[in-house]
């Protein structure tokens, strides 16, 4: 057995002390210790290691030398007896993929900061966790899934169900429910006014049920919600029986609330997001994730299938179970068709290619990643509603998505191996008896535009492309309700301050491109008025004006000419023709 001790070293300068203990039966050549350089979910090197302040080790209670290999490994020698290393680790990033740590709040996803032993990976850990004094004085808990044995000591099978059970520690608000029979808790720590619990839990639990009786059981025997509410921050990441999750406060539901407001809708999506990754990530995975291998990059083309599929169902279980109403659902999904085809990368990057280049693009954008590269999770959710209906159409309603998604749920359970790409292509057409090989080869391996306008009318719904001012966008919350007349396009994204108008990016081919600004630029005049009058300047311009713009580039003034563009029509709108037709895909479930 692994023995790790988490202590909190000194929670004021963020800094855990990791313990790793171990025995050696006989001796043998070297031991080689490593850190993972990536978190499961979080398709990015992240070098763990670089948060490691001091390393020491022990063999037989005396000092011995620890040989660094690279970045996240190191020998000791390999005689019989106890060993322990020891380090120190700097705990200040506030998200879900790492560990942070305060005199308020603690949090440290598994592979962030649990070594394993080369070739002893799935021997069994034991995991104990040391409050110090925030324990004793400030009567600190301890949330995990982690199978308990005695006080803040907990065991896991292997290091791979180690690092699966993320721990949360501090004050914490912990609330109980039970779904279709299985406990799970919402643990809810960081600072927020009073808000509506029963809602929250009543919300939660709809969304759990449906999830459950979509799949026809669980993967866990418990659950648990890990639910950070701060300041500006969101994300989630999914785990086997937990999930780690960070909102805004403003994003709890308001006590006396009469209706559920977007920021909290939002907040309900990303828990249905998170737990239907229970299924589909953490069951169901792919091949080239079998086993993981967390000291280098897993490329795969499937990432669509599991974060793309997984966020078509996310607000669709919000619809489902009631917790969204189908006007609501609709208007979110109009906004991810019209985010996806605002995009020029769109047209230049496959949803494979987006999948496969994850860990050097998706996870490294730039000013020009809007013009290179398209989303796996959006537009892969919206090739998962092209699947759907394509479907339910072809089987006059018999078969759909989900009973795909409950056949690859039961070849997990049969053999729990991974699945290939033609693997599950194939299976899609042995369960439902429909050859979607073509339509899958279209809209995952190319750039075609995805067939939803066709798709959609045949379920009652009619979609509408109009140009609208970028104000007016889909970039913002809500959509209009009728199109815009002769609408222009900047075609740019900028932040103002007190220099001027700082561009942020630019869009291939609009506008701003066209005139020679770039990011980076800060424009601080147009028609010879001050930036701060832009809005006024540009509601009075029309296509094909051209006026003078002058702008700063690493401190040299440039003037240029810039000629009014025509927005194009990438935002949608979705009309309700036929509610007989639309029931077939969106029942009223409540």
């Amino acid at each position: 057995m692994i023995k790790l001790t988490l202590s909190l070293q000194d929670a004021h300068a963020h800094l855990w002390h990791v313990r790793c203990e171990w025995t050696v039966l006989h001796d043998q050549e070297v031991q080689i210790i490593h850190l993972a350089d990536w978190v499961p979910g979080s398709y990015m090197i992240r070098d763990f290691s670089r948060h490691i302040v001091s390393m020491q080790a022990a063999a037989n209670n005396v000092a011995i030398d620890l040989l660094q290999l690279d970045k996240s490994r190191w020998q000791l020698a390999g005689h019989a007896g106890y060993y322990c290393v020891e380090y120190e680790l700097y705990a200040f990033d506030l998200s879900v993929r790492a560990s942070y740590l305060d005199g308020q709040y603690g949090f440290a996803d598994g592979a962030c900061w649990m070594p394993w032993l080369e070739h002893r990976q799935d021997e069994a850990y034991e995991v104990q966790v040391d409050l110090g004094i925030w324990g004793r004085e400030q009567a600190w808990e301890i949330a995990t899934t982690m199978r308990p044995v005695s006080e803040n000591v907990f065991q896991a099978a292997s290091y791979w169900e180690a690092i699966d059970h993320p721990i949360t520690m501090g004050c914490l608000r912990t609330f109980d429910l039970n779904v279709l029979g299985l406990p799970h808790q919402v643990v809810i720590s960081g600072a927020s006014l009073a808000f509506d619990v029963d809602r929250l839990l009543a919300d939660v639990e709809k969304i759990c049920a449906a999830q459950i009786e979509m799949f026809g059981a669980a993967p866990f025997e418990r659950y648990i919600f890990m639910l950070y509410v701060g300041d500006k921050v969101y994300g989630g990441l999914e785990h086997r029986s937990s999930t780690a999750l960070m909102a805004d406060r403003w994003c709890l539901p308001k006590l006396g609330a009469k209706e559920r407001s977007d920021e909290y809708l939002q907040l309900l999506g990303l828990i249905s997001h998170e737990y239907f990754h229970a299924w589909n990530v953490k069951a169901i995975k792919p091949a080239a994730f079998d086993p993981y291998e967390l000291h280098h990059e897993q490329h795969t083309e499937q990432l669509w299938a599991f974060e793309g599929i997984t966020s078509y169902y996310d607000d669709l279980i919000l619809q489902r179970s009631g917790v969204m109403s189908t006007p609501q659902y609709l208007t979110q999904l109009a906004k991810t068709i019209t985010r996806v085809e605002q995009g020029q990368g769109v047209l230049k990057q496959s949803l494979a290619q987006s999948s496969m280049d994850a860990w050097t693009k998706y996870y490294k954008q730039n000013e020009n990643s809007a013009n290179a590269i398209t989303s796996y999770y959006q537009k892969g959710a919206l090739a998962a509603l092209v699947l759907d209906l394509y479907l339910r159409r072809e089987t006059d309603g018999e078969f759909s998505l989900d009973d795909v998604m409950r056949a690859l749920y039961r070849r997990y359970l049969q053999d729990g191996k991974g699945i290939s790409e033609a693997q599950w292509r194939q299976l899609v057409c042995d369960v439902t008896g429909v050859n979607v090989q073509d339509l899958l080869h279209r809209i995952i391996d190319t750039t075609e535009v995805l067939p939803l306008a066709v798709l959609l009318n045949e379920f009652g719904l009619k979609l509408q492309r109009v140009a609208q001012p970028e104000s007016q966008s889909a970039w913002v919350k809500a959509l209009p309700a009728v199109a815009a007349q002769a609408a222009t396009a900047f075609g740019a994204k900028y932040s103002m301050d007190a220099t001027g108008m700082k561009i942020t990016s630019v869009v291939s081919g609009g506008s701003a491109e066209q005139a020679g600004l770039a990011a980076g630029d800060v424009v601080i005049a147009m028609a010879n008025l001050h930036i701060k009058q832009f809005d006024v300047i540009w509601s009075n311009l029309e296509v094909d004006d051209s006026i003078g713009v002058h702008y700063f580039r690493q401190g040299v003034l440039y003037q240029t000419q810039l000629h009014v563009q025509a927005a194009l029509a990438t935002t949608v709108l979705l009309h309700t023709e036929d509610e007989q037709l639309l029931s077939y895909w969106l029942p009223q479930w409540q």
